[in-house]
């Protein structure tokens, strides 16, 4: 999907990959139904970024105005760092509240996540949608 110029190029860091077997990411119907079977679905995405307390992430989709929200990098009451499953949950329940919110009706089982693009202070979701 085109992003804001903002948000194109080389991220700054490597990017967070959703990556199945035998699709480029999950649908965010497979991510809301947890029928998804990551590639390594228990890493901890966020231990390199120790210090890291919460991310900030924005929804750049074209035609809308992006939108933004934080995510925990630690599960809620623990100490113990978000898994690349929980990552992706939560992006996918974001993103499904962004569409329902900006009237985009497009079926959950036709936008695949593919991963999170780190730009300077924010992540953001690669997003490709099924024809």
């Amino acid at each position: 999907m085109p992003r804001r110029e903002l948000y194109r190029g080389e991220p700054t860091f490597e990017s967070i990959r959703f990556d199945v077997a035998g699709a480029p990411g999950p649908s965010l119907a497979e991510i809301m139904l947890g029928s998804v079977k990551f590639k390594r679905p228990q890493d901890h995405v966020f231990v390199e970024r120790g210090s890291w307390s919460r991310v900030r992430c924005v929804i750049d989709w074209p035609n809308v105005s992006e939108d933004s929200f934080s995510i925990p990098t630690t599960m809620l009451g623990s100490k113990q760092p978000i898994t690349r499953e929980m990552l992706a949950q939560e992006v996918a329940q974001k993103l499904v509240s962004f569409l329902q919110a900006n009237g985009l009706t497009r079926s959950y089982e036709t936008v695949r996540l593919l991963g999170l693009a780190y730009y300077k202070r924010v992540f953001v979701p690669i997003i490709a949608l099924d024809h």
